[in-house]
């Protein structure tokens, strides 16, 4: 029996323990019947798998991964602490990218929800060199507008502009879903760049001379973002972000290069850098997700709190991000 096997067996075993399934060292037949229902399988295959005489496919690694929460990753890494598996989290470039950017939206709520229902400890670290997509996809336009960019670059759309984009009301319903589901996470603290809103103003001056987004856009996406502002200042202010969650937000006194994420829950942690507007890469690896949460709390030396304390710099960065708004 190999030493991933083992340390396979051990996962499996250890998390229906941790999923309160009450299966004791003596009750093997409890989790071969666990095991059984997952793959499908007469539990004498099941034994076999179990005790390394045969061994588990891929396919059957995977089924068992996802339904008992199992990172894969963390098991290559016994071979390699140097190796880690790197996902995939991209929007596919076709004709109908509207229902991929609908599949991926659907994909992370029941990511959130699931987590949210197994595990009260839920927290996210984060650092944006950008406005963070978690905090304004409620806002229709605001949420269109990236769409829109990243189709545009994508060359899926062309000579179309930000009013032809009609988007079905599923997507913009399942954006507003998203956010509303990860503001239920218990703590959430993120660093921002002092110039959020900078380059985003910026890409929305380029559209308009180039006659996409027309005066009235223009017009409505201040007004959104206008009111994105008031409402993270209230969550600055209040320190909270929803019912029972926190929120803590700091200023980065240093420009931050990239977006990036760390979601951690129970025993688990789980890390995300965007890199391409919509979609980036994304590990369970348990040293990858140490080093980004090591790198994001490293910022904290040279940022600024302004969540219930530093009134003067939290009003300075507001109204900066206000004349970012009002300079176009």
């Amino acid at each position: 029996m190999s030493v991933i096997h083992e340390e396979f067996v051990t996962s499996i075993r250890r998390s229906i323990l941790d999923k309160d399934m009450a299966v004791l060292k003596l009750e093997k037949h409890k989790v071969v019947s666990i095991i059984s229902d997952i793959l499908c399988l007469g539990r004498e295959a099941v034994y076999r798998r179990l005790r390394g005489e045969v061994k588990f496919s891929l396919e059957e690694i995977a089924q068992i991964a996802i339904k008992l929460d199992i990172s894969i990753d963390s098991l290559i890494g016994l071979k390699n602490k140097e190796k880690s598996l790197i996902g995939l989290n991209l929007v596919d470039v076709k004709d109908d990218f509207k229902q991929e950017y609908l599949e991926k939206l659907i994909e992370q709520i029941a990511f959130f929800e699931s987590v949210l229902t197994k595990y009260n400890n839920t927290q996210i670290l984060a650092a944006f060199d950008r406005l963070p997509y978690t905090l304004y996809l409620h806002y229709d336009k605001i949420a269109k507008f990236r769409l829109f960019k990243w189709a545009y670059q994508m060359n899926l759309i062309k000579d179309i502009s930000f009013k032809e984009l009609i988007l079905p009301k599923e997507v913009v319903q399942a954006q507003s879903k998203l956010v509303s589901v990860v503001r239920q996470l218990k703590e959430t603290s993120l660093i921002l760049s002092p110039d959020v809103l900078g380059a985003l103003m910026a890409d929305i001056q380029y559209f308009h001379d180039m006659h996409l987004l027309d005066e009235d856009d223009v017009i409505s996406l201040k007004e959104q973002l206008n009111d994105l502002l008031f409402e993270m200042e209230g969550f600055a202010i209040s320190g909270e972000l929803g019912s029972n969650a926190m929120i803590r937000l700091y200023i980065s006194d240093l420009g931050l290069n990239f977006s990036n994420m760390v979601f951690r829950y129970g025993k688990h942690s789980y890390t995300y850098i965007n890199l391409y507007e919509i979609g980036g890469i994304e590990s369970q690896n348990e040293r990858l997700c140490e080093y980004q949460a090591l790198w994001i709390k490293s910022q904290k030396r040279y940022s600024k709190l302004i969540t219930q304390s530093n009134e003067i710099e939290r009003r300075r960065f507001f109204r900066q991000q206000r004349e970012y708004i009002n300079g176009i």
